[in-house]
């Protein structure tokens, strides 16, 4: 006995009015799915005025996907970025003031990939991006056909190698030293954005996330792990 005359699916997130309670998640390299890439998906939300998270590693630049779909406009669609940071934080900075600029509204920061989940098919075959296609938003040799640090970090048998890999591998590799007390005040003070901490899968860690100043948190597992 409730009247369902006229229902109203959509929900709100950060003063942005949102037509259901829908966004499209982080999802890296795209273009592995699609000629264009994050340019269709970013494209598909925007349309429908639905929040898209772009993946640090999407093929596709985070500039050309906010000009493509006018996100810096006041009435643009509400786009967020997702972050690994790297060992280097000034390597990650540059990454976080580009999006800030392009006009992305919030900071999606993965925090449970301090190494690299063990994907046993990678294991078995290292993922390598087709020719013509590479990660836009790092600042890595263009064409180069090599996996990636962190899937080679798995090679390790010993704390030693482990160690001499980290060290080969330079500031951009992810970081594995992030901390409730130290990363959140730094990223407070590298950008205006929302600061959304997206990998936090216990009640503990949520209370965690409060207490320590997070604009929101993204409940996830990371692709199903």
């Amino acid at each position: 006995m409730v009247d369902v005359t006229h229902i109203d699916t959509s929900t709100t997130t950060f003063g942005k009015r949102h037509p259901f309670p829908v966004a499209f998640a982080p999802s890296a390299m795209q273009r592995l799915c699609h000629p264009r890439g994050e340019l269709e998906t970013a494209e598909a939300a925007a349309s429908i005025d639905l929040s898209m998270t772009l993946s640090s590693q999407s093929t596709t630049s985070l500039e050309d996907v906010a000009k493509a779909c006018n996100i810096s406009k006041p009435d643009g669609p509400d786009f967020w970025f997702q972050l690994y940071l790297t060992q280097d934080p000034e390597y990650s900075l540059k990454l976080i003031k580009r999006a800030e600029k392009a006009g992305y509204t919030g900071l999606v920061l993965t925090v449970d990939t301090p190494v690299l989940g063990n994907r046993i098919n990678e294991r078995k075959t290292p993922l390598v991006l087709p020719e013509g296609m590479n990660l836009e938003n790092y600042d890595r040799p263009k064409g180069e056909r090599k996996p990636a640090k962190e899937r080679i970090f798995l090679n390790a048998h010993t704390v030693e190698e482990a160690n001499e890999i980290v060290k080969e591998s330079g500031p951009t590799m992810h970081s594995s030293s992030l901390t409730w007390e130290h990363t959140i005040p730094w990223l407070r003070k590298a950008t205006s954005m929302k600061i959304i901490l997206k990998g936090i899968m216990t009640a503990e860690d949520a209370k965690l996330a409060v207490q320590h100043g997070a604009d929101a948190i993204v409940v996830s597992n990371h692709g199903g792990r």
